[in-house]
């Protein structure tokens, strides 16, 4: 892996924000419906691979049983498992973020290049969140020029929204109620692309 540069704005924002702040971990990458740890900051990575990964670069090699992973962000508890249940059970590795505050972190341990931290396929995030937006989070990633897709749900989707998410580069904007199926399909064909 190459050193991190300071100069990376992912981390320089990150931990500009941090400052006050106790620190917390993003949750474990699960294993669809199996209830089985996967990863985190106390597990091994669960993608075994002899050779080091840039940040911010997908594993060649998924668990078996696994189509992809997933990161969704989403401040309503309801929701999230709503959102998490759905994609396990189409055979998603999911990482929950309950804010945009543990999506930074996580976000920023993967530039970091923390060894439990599993580049998403995807990741699926509410707009409106504390700590950070999503509309904040895909701003940060465009400036440190990596993202995978990134897909912004949105209760609020008006035209300002709408041109704000599609300068700052997002993949899609899905506005709630959301049809699981709808999503599920968007994600897929980002995946594939």
């Amino acid at each position: 892996m190459g050193p991190v540069r300071a100069s990376n704005p992912l981390l320089s924002w990150y931990f500009g924000k941090r400052r006050g702040r106790g620190t917390s971990r993003a949750s474990l990458l699960v294993q669809p419906g199996a209830g089985e740890v996967l990863g985190g900051p106390d597990q091994e990575d669960p993608v075994q691979d002899s050779s080091e990964k840039e940040p911010g670069q997908t594993s060649p090699q998924k668990p078996d049983g696994i189509r992809g992973s997933i990161v969704i962000a989403e401040d309503d508890s309801e929701m999230r498992r709503l959102l998490v249940g759905a994609f396990r059970r189409h055979g998603y590795g999911v990482i929950e973020m309950r804010d945009g505050v543990q999506l930074a972190e996580f976000l920023a341990d993967l530039v970091l290049g923390e060894p439990w931290a599993v580049s998403p396929d995807a990741i699926v995030s509410d707009i409106r969140m504390p700590g950070f937006s999503g509309l904040d989070v895909l701003h940060e990633l465009s400036l440190a020029r990596w993202a995978p897709p990134v897909i912004l749900i949105t209760a609020f989707g008006d035209a300002t929204i709408r041109d704000e998410a599609k300068r700052l580069g997002a993949a899609a904007l899905v506005e709630k109620p959301l049809d699981l199926d709808d999503l599920r399909e968007t994600v897929e064909s980002l995946i594939a692309a």
